[in-house]
């Protein structure tokens, strides 16, 4: 029992040491800075109205600053709104240029579609051209031969020909050299 006892007077000691602490620290603590505070003032050439002036003056700042600082908020906010709105005017715009951009990629696709065909329509016709042309050439080389050259048997002086006003003549110096070989 006797330790029993012992226990019991030691926690009691330990509860009222925890009790002093919590109260030192509670009432202690402040009551030491509200001395040092009074000896301060106590040692400075202050008066306590002087004090209350200065106290009055650093709460008018602080109103100041708050407000300033509340406006500059409210300013902050106004333009993360502002930022937001141009952000979404800027998507926007994006989607549209990307479906501009979709949108031409698809006409120039077709135009350059029509332009291939168009282009081979053309080859076919400078094709069908040059093959007429060839028709032609020759047709006038036969022709020229069968003009030209059983003229030159009677005239040994006919060395060439000329087309003039769509008609074939044969002369003697200059025009197109005359070629009366049948190797053709």
């Amino acid at each position: 029992m006797e330790m029993e006892t012992k226990k019991r007077r030691l926690f009691i000691a330990v509860s009222i040491l925890i009790v002093f602490s919590l109260a030192f620290i509670t009432i202690g603590r402040p009551m030491m800075i509200g001395y040092s505070t009074y000896r301060a003032v106590r040692e400075s050439n202050y008066t306590l109205d002087d004090y209350h002036q200065i106290v009055s003056q650093k709460v008018d700042e602080a109103n100041v600053l708050e407000k300033e600082r509340d406006d500059a908020v409210q300013q902050l906010t106004s333009y993360r709104k502002e930022v937001e709105g141009m952000n979404s005017q800027l998507k926007g715009v994006s989607e549209q240029i990307k479906s501009l951009e979709q949108e031409k990629a698809a006409e120039l696709n077709e135009l350059m579609k029509e332009l291939s065909y168009k282009n081979s329509e053309i080859q076919k016709e400078v094709d069908e051209k040059e093959e007429v042309l060839d028709d032609y050439d020759r047709l006038i080389k036969n022709t020229v031969k069968s003009i030209c050259c059983k003229m030159k048997i009677d005239n040994s002086d006919i060395s060439g020909y000329e087309i003039i006003k769509d008609k074939i003549t044969c002369v003697e110096d200059g025009g197109k050299k005359l070629d009366c070989s049948f190797d053709d």
